[in-house]
């Protein structure tokens, strides 16, 4: 096999093994695509969505009507039990979600807020959500570039030539190396 067919036969796998996670969704004029997350929940790039708030879903040759719940600004939807449509709210607030930061691990996830706070650290542990509160203003340098991975106590992440993590537990958070000359990869750390 030469080398076309390998990379072909590889993409072939790769694009077989997505396939069942990835969805269509149809919003008015657009058509896009979706991650499945979970059983019930779809993430997609919020661009490609618009300001509509009806959506379909289609999955495995069967269309759902749904509502949009959350955007990356920290805004986030809630339904009532018996509710037909949903209820703004907006629990980040004053912070704002940090592009690409939330990460799932084995415990729940981690998230990631631009904050008013003076001090990278754990802004706030609540079940199995974890929330890392990243300071605005001078110190806006230390927020990820290119997202967050989360592996079991720690979250990672790089910025500029750092790579660095957090503890997720008792909060302390340090640069893991500093490259000189060359820029970390965005998202380019991990354990």
């Amino acid at each position: 096999m030469d080398i076309i067919e390998q990379l072909s036969s590889g993409l072939a796998d790769r694009i077989a093994q997505a396939a069942p996670t990835v969805v269509g969704i149809r919003t008015g004029q657009r058509q896009t695509s979706g991650i499945l997350w979970w059983p019930d929940v779809v993430i997609a790039s919020e661009q490609t969505l618009g300001d509509d708030t009806s959506l379909s879903v289609v999955h495995g040759g069967q269309r759902v009507d749904t509502t949009l719940a959350g955007r990356d600004d920290g805004t986030l939807a809630r339904f009532g039990p018996t509710a037909v449509t949903p209820e703004k709210i907006e629990p980040f607030r004053p912070a704002h979600l940090v592009p690409d930061g939330i990460a799932p691990n084995d415990a729940g996830f981690t998230i990631a807020l631009l904050t008013t706070d003076i001090a990278l650290g754990i802004s706030e542990l609540r079940g199995q959500v974890r929330y890392v509160s990243f300071p605005a203003g001078d110190r806006i340098k230390e927020i990820p570039d290119g997202g967050l991975l989360a592996r079991g106590q720690f979250a990672f992440w790089s910025n500029g030539r750092e790579a660095r993590h957090i503890d997720l537990q008792q909060g302390f958070a340090e640069t893991m190396t500093v490259l000189s000359g060359a820029l970390v990869l965005p998202g380019g750390v991990g354990q």
